[in-house]
């Protein structure tokens, strides 16, 4: 009886500081929540990735992903699902490829193990005026994957350079 109250008040604590630590990370800046500015609809024109506060990189789309992995588990005849594992934040990029070569020489650096491939990075999103709308800081980060696309030579589209991103952690922060 007091392993089950026990393993009751564990999963309490344990759930509550889940839901808090997700409500914590959220910020109310969409459009129509209290505090949002009534002008900010979420349109960006440009998105750029800054290293350690030197070169700067465009791109025309983005993707974050973080959170947990989450496994069933069982007491006694209830099955719950907790978060067991955290997955490290993973940021896609995505952009016309030009001559710039800082994500590829960035990522063979990272593969080479280099010491000091890790970087820190702030990706910014600015709206059609300049004006920055939203930023991310991402600590210990390398590019983990590379990809160019649509490689046909007579093809009419651009060819797209896709990076992705792993970090320690990511931050948004005031822009």
């Amino acid at each position: 009886m007091k392993v089950r109250m026990i393993l009751s008040a564990l999963f309490a604590v344990g759930l509550l500081a889940a839901v808090a630590a997700g409500l914590g990370a959220w910020t109310s800046n969409a459009a129509g929540m209290p505090g949002a500015d009534p002008g900010d609809t979420g349109t960006v024109a440009r998105i750029a990735l800054t290293i350690e506060g030197g070169q700067s990189v465009s791109f025309r789309s983005f993707e974050i992903r973080s959170g947990f992995e989450s496994s069933e588990l069982s007491l006694e005849t209830r099955g719950i699902t907790l978060p067991v594992k955290r997955t490290p934040p993973t940021i896609t990029l995505e952009r016309g490829m030009d001559s710039n070569m800082d994500m590829w020489v960035w990522h063979e650096a990272a593969l080479a193990g280099a010491v000091g491939s890790r970087k820190s990075a702030s990706l910014v999103m600015y709206n059609v005026e300049g004006t920055p709308v939203a930023r991310f800081n991402l600590e210990h980060a390398w590019p983990s994957k590379v990809q160019e696309s649509n490689l046909e030579a007579a093809a009419s589209a651009p060819v797209l350079e896709t990076v992705q991103i792993v970090a320690d952690s990511v931050h948004r922060v005031a822009p």
